[in-house]
């Protein structure tokens, strides 16, 4: 009975010792490998595994000689090749004593319902990529509040929220309408569920970034008993379909103000020559009329005989691809004047010979062609024949084209020049502060800058210019050009070096001459004054044999001698104080501040550094110069009571700020030192040009809260 039921077991029976071998099938197990009972005896069972499945087999083998019962399918190979799917449970076999000595295993054919599955799954895949494939959010929904009860995953990818989202927030459909469609989108819902019949619209929704996307509904109601039950829908991203219509409209409205916009004029013509239809502005510009139109208007008329060959090379070129390049010609309006036109054409119906051609009035362009020609000519012959020197180069610095003035300038040939760039000519001292300036210019920082320069010419000489550079921008196409007026000004920049030198040797000798004088009026003029106070003092010895009228009269004059002298000592001393040169600046500037705030009532602040030391005697005498003058217009007109002296001091140069707090000085830029906004008197003027004598630099800045000089002389220090 056991063997009977084993035999006609549905479920295949395998036994197998420890290295796999077959030691008993059933019928059931041999049909379903495809092969018979008896040929299986002693076979392995990894004989009817796929080679890549074998390592999972061995596995599996291990794991249920080990104890493990756990169920699991595979793939088994048949004898003729094929796929077997099975279910396979196997348990260990004992012997009396308890040893494992092989496997059993049933084995339930599933092979049917894995190619179910496949199939299933392919189905579904197919699905899913049908679905991702088509723009769409398929949605179920609740008919009473229109909220979703399951959304596609696609809504994600269409909107920017998750699916869970839309399902989650009651009011997401409403929410995110865009609000010039809500109304209508919403009411339309509305009442296709109160009248249970399916319905279709389109509806703009906003993305999780506010643009906004067309979607087209299409939305099924489910009803019982004439009542509705639930929404099914899906909406279809229409939104590339839209911006193509708008584009559409757009480039429908744009042909037709094209046609009507009297800029252009649009004909259409046959096979025979004749044009007919026009616009309205093709007619105005020809000046003819519908009724004209309507007659009958032939083109080739219209055509002047030097221009016939155009025509022709049109037309031919017209039957070799349906289309003629834009070329320009003039034309015969009705009344036989000329005009000039660009026109082009191409077949409209070509099988009916119908052609669409476009004429565009010329004329004016010719108008300002010439002029522009006109212009250039004389551009040319003023570059040519100018006096001042010019010359054009590209952003590259190359020379383009020099005129003959440059070339006297520069003592370069035109055809040398072409050859170079302006810095090859351009003084060594010079060229840092040109590049500097030339890539303001091509940055765009300035539309045009003025400099001097030295040129060096042909022959080793230095020539000095003055050169106005300005950038010619010629379009996208065209690359920029630079245009330079060049001056030549070596004789002005002589007579200003020879002027300098005038006015060195002018402030030398007033400096000579203050000296001369302070001594003489310390040394001669000072001490007949002090002699004269002594006898005056011998006298008022004497003075009770004097009545009372002669006695005041001697004590005044005592009292002038003696002030006399202390002025004249002033004076001296203003003139060339010798403290300058007996102990340097620091020791002649304190005496020279106490002094003055003792005699102005200003009180000065004298800033210097302890360990400033002596400076060259041309130096110190320009900073006590500038002191002395800057300190006497705080004086006379600033109406300050305070003023500050500040020095600093390195290897190299020499710093000195003099500020007040008065009422600042008038402006007038247009005659302002360097640095500046305030007019220079003579003072000013006098201290500018002692600093710059001693190579320095004064700048003056003012404004209603007081006046800073400030001074910057280079310095070889100890």
């Amino acid at each position: 009975m056991r063997r009977l039921i084993v035999a006609n077991a549905r479920e295949g029976i395998w036994t197998v010792d420890m290295d796999g071998r077959t030691t008993f099938c059933n019928e059931r197990t041999a049909a379903m490998l495809g092969t018979d009972s008896v040929s299986m005896a002693g076979r392995s069972c990894f004989e009817f595994v796929f080679t890549e499945d074998l390592p999972v087999a061995q596995r599996q083998f291990q794991l249920k000689l080990g104890g493990d019962s756990e169920p699991f399918d595979f793939r088994f190979r048949r004898a003729d090749g094929e796929a077997l799917w099975a279910s396979v449970s196997g348990t260990a076999l004992r012997d009396e004593a308890g040893a494992i000595i092989g496997l059993l295993g049933l084995l339930t054919d599933i092979t049917g319902r894995k190619q179910a599955e496949r199939e299933l799954a392919g189905t579904r895949e197919h699905f899913r990529q049908l679905r991702a494939s088509i723009p769409a959010i398929v949605w179920r929904g609740d008919p009473k509040t229109f909220r979703f009860t399951f959304v596609s995953e696609e809504a994600e990818s269409i909107l920017g929220y998750p699916a869970t989202l839309w399902i989650e927030e009651p009011n997401f459909w409403l929410n995110h309408i865009h609000s010039e469609d809500r109304e209508r989108a919403v009411s339309h819902c509305v009442r296709a569920t109160e009248e249970c019949c399916d319905t279709q619209f389109d509806h703009r929704m906003l993305d999780v970034h506010g643009k906004e996307v067309w979607l087209r509904g299409f939305v099924h109601v489910a009803s019982e008993d004439g009542k509705p039950k639930e929404l099914f829908g899906v909406m279809v991203d229409i939104t590339a379909r839209k911006l193509a219509e708008h584009d559409l409209e757009e480039s429908q409205a744009r042909l037709n103000r094209l046609t009507d916009s009297g800029i252009i004029g649009i004909v259409i013509g046959d096979s025979d020559g004749r044009i007919i239809e026009a616009n309205d502005y093709f007619l105005r510009m020809l000046r003819y009329t519908r009724e004209d139109l309507r007659a009958g208007i032939a083109y080739g008329p219209m055509t002047p005989p030097e221009y016939v060959h155009l025509d022709q090379r049109a037309s031919e070129e017209f039957e070799q691809r349906g289309a003629c390049t834009p070329f320009e010609k003039e034309i015969f309006r009705k009344d036989g004047t000329r005009m000039t036109v660009l026109g082009g054409a191409a077949y409209l119906h070509a099988a009916r010979g119908l052609w669409i051609g476009y004429m565009l009035d010329m004329s004016e362009r010719r108008r300002v062609l010439d002029a522009l020609r006109a212009t250039e000519e004389r551009f040319r012959n003023a570059f040519a024949h100018a006096t001042t020197g010019m010359a054009i180069s590209g952003t590259d610095r190359r020379l383009v084209e020099v005129n003959a003035a440059y070339c006297e300038i520069t003592g370069y040939s035109e055809t040398e020049l072409a050859q170079l760039d302006f810095l090859s000519i351009t003084h060594p001292d010079d060229r840092a502060e040109n590049i500097r300036l030339w890539d303001q210019l091509m940055a765009g920082e300035t539309p045009s800058i003025v400099c001097e320069k030295r040129y060096i010419r042909k022959n080793g000489d230095v020539v000095w210019a003055r050169n106005s550079v300005s950038r010619l921008d010629r379009g996208a196409t065209e690359p920029a050009q630079v245009v330079a007026l060049v001056e030549d000004i070596t004789e002005r920049k002589r007579a200003e070096a020879s002027l300098r030198e005038l006015s060195t040797q002018l402030m030398r000798l007033q400096d000579d001459e203050r000296r001369r004088l302070a001594r003489q009026l310390h040394d001669s003029t000072a001490q007949d004054i002090a002699a004269l106070g002594m006898n005056l003092e011998i006298v008022r010895e004497s003075a009770e044999h004097l009545d009372d009228r002669a006695r005041g009269a001697l004590n005044e004059s005592l009292d002038l001698a003696k002030q006399c002298v202390r002025d004249l000592r002033t004076s001296s001393y203003l003139l060339h104080p010798p403290q300058l040169e007996e102990h340097g600046l620091t020791a002649a500037l304190r005496l020279y501040v106490e002094g003055f705030s003792q005699r102005s009532g200003i009180q000065v602040d004298l800033a210097m550094p302890p360990d400033f030391g002596r400076l060259p005697r041309e130096v110190e005498m320009t900073l006590f110069r500038v002191v002395q003058e800057a300190l006497n217009n705080i004086h006379r007109h600033s109406g300050s009571r305070t003023a500050r002296i500040v020095f600093t001091n390195n290897v190299s140069e020499v710093r000195m700020a003099i500020e007040d707090h008065g009422r600042g000085m008038a402006t007038a830029a247009d005659h302002s030192l360097p640095g500046t906004a305030v007019h220079p008197g003579v003072g000013i003027a006098s201290m500018q040009e002692r600093v710059r004598q001693a190579g320095g630099q004064l700048t003056l800045s003012s404004d209603d809260r007081g006046t800073i000089v400030s001074v910057t002389i280079p310095a070889n220090l100890p």
